[in-house]
């Protein structure tokens, strides 16, 4: 075994020290920084070290090793940074000497980062062909973390550097590989509030220009005529919006009916009942022609699109409106568009120094729609699939803990809307197909879907349930694209469509509210596309308490939301936390029942799943007093309780008796020990923090200690106390106390 990494003298030797230290290694191109596809490991591994060859380079799978990096890729502007946020050196710290600087770190426990990148404009760089000096964007600082389920790798030494053509070295002998440090933790979770500060430190940056007011000039001769749609300035817009949405599906969503082929009934037609009242859709062009005199858009001439369809019906003939609220939908830059929107005729002309005196003019032209009469407003009833529960053209999220049935029932919701049965005293108000995208597991979600068929007495290949082969990523907005048209292309319109998990279909960063608007943004496009409901299935975090994990923008745009827990008896209560337009349902009660699936393994045992079954509730207990007590003290235990005293100093002084020496901790510590966590963190809630501590006691976690805490359990207090004497046992209190 390779114990150092001195003398090492081949790129199997190596990889055999990284294996060591825990790294899951990819192969990498002979003088490239891209993986290599090694047959039966593919191109990111874990790839064993005995594989490699010595003219390859060497690689670290950040994600598969609970790795991540910082990496210095301009030193001065790195430097200039640093001093200015007063961050401890890295001279401590065993780097990467390359093309710059990296520095690579073990993540902390339980912890989930996102790549971030720093860049400034106009940095002096030499220009590989001519020597000179020029302004470039250059990149200062990479933080380089991924998910397990994702890759991202590293070089290592001594990888052959692709520009240098030297090797990477490291600055001192390998021996381990360090954790996070705190500050670098507070940079990654807070990156959002850092950002704009770091750009703002740019030496190189030149000042913006004061803003002048500026002449609007309105191009008359390009106003909407009595048909805006044709003519107009803004066809990148229109022409996006009507690739992204199929005429078949805008028509239904507006209340046309299919008859049959090509043949749709507009809702407008007083000659519906004899054959009359047509429309005809052309599929290759994407547009209808309506023929029926009553409908507000018939032209028999000139066929209509799907902006056609936005423009008329749901902007109520606002042009810019429609054009704006098109381009909010596919995520174009609309603030570019404006000048370019020939509707402007009412905005006075400002010239440069007379702004006041332009604005006390009477305006010309159409006055703004943004308000309208109260009177005018048509209030509608809900619209719902499922009565009281899931509403229709909505967003739900619905959350909870691994194997607490989340998944379950959002099968049961979607088997119910699927073949209009009710769902436990709710009526299904609009039976049809549900679109279920499955991001893993397509056998499991199979046999679920089975065991539904099976339990309700139904054949489910006879009803329009889609589950897809893989899951997406709805983080991008090309993603979402074709996974709309892959739905069109099964001739159904979806009633609901079923994201299971966010987790499992989005490539983003859960905790960063941009990623999460940008996903958010997506399934509203999709939404949209379909006028159909989505349900969003996803995690909670640690403390179920809190809600669904991540970003709070995703509760923010939800229409609904239901949170699921299972009791240690298995009943699982549905609770709504958020409804927006409605009353909030009553808690649910239910609980997993097995079902065989007819199916026999290669043991000849039989093959079950599970469905939800409704458990009245007279047979649910509510938790007593006592119980609920004992659940915070958990809850406050497994959060941070038992991370404090792994950390804490063993102290025998502080009036702890030199024979019994508990592992001991004072509230100084707790409160630094907050701090590292979150350096902003107010002294309101740092009190906050303290206060549950008291709980602890009740249960002999804790017991009172002049100026602090010490511990009291006698198992986990013998395994801490060998933390003195080697670091190995920290691993065995880690794994040991994660189990209380």
């Amino acid at each position: 075994m390779i114990t150092s990494s001195t003398n090492l003298d081949s790129i199997k030797n190596w990889a055999e020290h990284y294996e060591n230290l825990g790294c899951k290694l990819v192969a990498l191109k002979p003088e490239s920084k891209k993986p290599k596809i090694v047959p039966g490991f593919g191109a990111f591994g874990p790839v064993p070290p005995a594989q490699f060859q010595d003219t390859w380079g060497i690689g670290v799978n950040l994600g598969q090793s609970r790795l991540c990096s910082l990496d210095v890729d301009h030193p001065e502007g790195f430097e200039t940074i640093s001093k200015a946020c007063k961050w401890p050196s890295l001279s401590k710290y065993n780097g990467i000497t390359g093309k710059g600087r990296r520095y690579i770190f073990r993540l902390p426990e339980g912890a989930q980062y996102a790549h971030k990148k720093l860049s400034w404009d106009n940095v002096p760089v030499v220009d590989k062909l001519t020597g000179e000096l020029k302004a470039k964007p250059q990149v200062i600082l990479e933080l380089r973390a991924c998910t397990p389920d994702r890759n991202m790798q590293d070089c290592l030494p001594p990888t052959i550097h692709p520009d240098t053509k030297k090797p990477y070295s490291w600055d001192r002998e390998l021996t381990d590989i360090p954790e996070l440090p705190a500050w670098l933790q507070d940079l990654f979770l807070n990156w959002e509030d850092y950002e704009d500060e770091l750009k703002a430190l740019n030496p190189y940056q030149t000042p913006e220009p004061e803003e002048m007011p500026v002449k609007v000039q309105v191009d008359v001769c390009n106003a909407p005529s009595s048909n805006p749609l044709n003519g107009n300035s803004n066809k990148a817009v229109i022409e996006a919006y009507n690739r992204a949405h199929r005429i078949e599906s805008v028509l239904i969503q507006h209340g046309y009916k299919h008859r049959r082929g090509n043949e749709y009934v507009s809702p407008h037609s007083t000659t519906a009942k004899d054959g009359g009242g047509g429309v005809t859709v052309f599929p290759d062009d994407n547009k209808c022609n309506i023929h029926s005199m009553s409908d507000p858009l018939h032209d028999d001439k000139a066929p209509r699109s799907p902006f056609d369809f936005l423009y008329h019906y749901t902007h109520e003939r606002d042009y810019k409106g429609a054009i704006k609220a098109a381009a909010k939908q596919l995520g174009m830059d609309y603030a570019s568009q404006r000048a370019a929107v020939s509707d402007f005729s009412y905005i006075p002309t400002l010239e440069p120094g007379n702004d006041t005196a332009a604005a006390d003019k009477p305006m010309k032209g159409p006055k703004p729609s943004l308000f309208v009469k109260l009177g005018e407003l048509e209030v509608k009833p809900t619209d719902w699939l499922i009565k009281g529960t899931l509403e229709s053209n909505s967003m739900t999220v619905l959350y909870g803990q691994p194997g607490h049935g989340k998944s379950f029932i959002a099968i049961d919701w979607a088997c119910s809307i699927a073949t209009g049965r009710d769902w436990m005293g709710g009526a299904i108000k609009k039976p049809g197909a549900v679109f279920y995208l499955a991001g893993e597991g397509l056998n499991g979600i199979a046999k679920r879907f089975k065991a539904w068929g099976i339990e309700n007495n139904l054949n489910l290949n006879d009803y329009p349930i889609y589950p897809s082969k893989s899951g997406t990523d709805l983080h991008d907005t090309d993603k979402a694209v074709e996974l709309i048209n892959d739905i069109r292309s099964s001739c159904e319109v979806p009633a609901l469509i079923v994201i299971d998990t966010m987790a499992r279909n989005f490539l983003g960063d859960e905790n960063s509210a941009k990623d999460v608007g940008q996903f958010i943004t997506n399934v509203d496009l999709i939404r949209n596309a379909f006028g159909c409901g989505v349900l969003i299935v996803h995690h909670c975090g640690k403390d179920q308490e809190r809600g669904a994990r991540g970003s709070t923008a995703l509760k923010g745009a939800a229409d609904a939301e239901y949170g699921c827990k299972k009791t240690d008896d298995g009943v699982i209560t549905l609770k709504s936390s958020k409804m927006k337009d409605a009353e909030p349902p009553k808690d649910k009660h239910m609980k997993l029942q097995g079902v065989e699936l007819n199916l026999f393994d290669e043991d000849e045992e039989a093959v079950t799943s599970a469905v939800v079954v409704q458990v009245d509730d007279s047979e649910v207990t509510p938790p007593t007093s006592e119980q609920r007590s004992q659940h915070k003290a958990a809850r406050l235990w497994n959060g941070s309780g038992k991370k404090v005293f792994i950390d804490s100093v063993f102290n025998e002084d502080e009036g702890c008796s030199e024979e019994v020496r508990y592992p001991y901790v004072t509230r100084s510590d707790l409160e630094e020990f907050y701090r590292r966590e979150n350096p902003k963190i107010k002294p309101q809630t740092l009190r906050k923090k303290l206060k549950p501590y008291e709980v602890l006691k009740d249960y002999d976690i804790t017991h009172d200690q002049q100026l602090g805490y010490f511990l009291f359990k006698n198992r986990t207090r013998e395994l801490l106390l060998l933390g003195e004497n080697g670091s190995d046992s920290k691993v065995q209190v880690e794994g040991f106390i994660g189990g209380l």
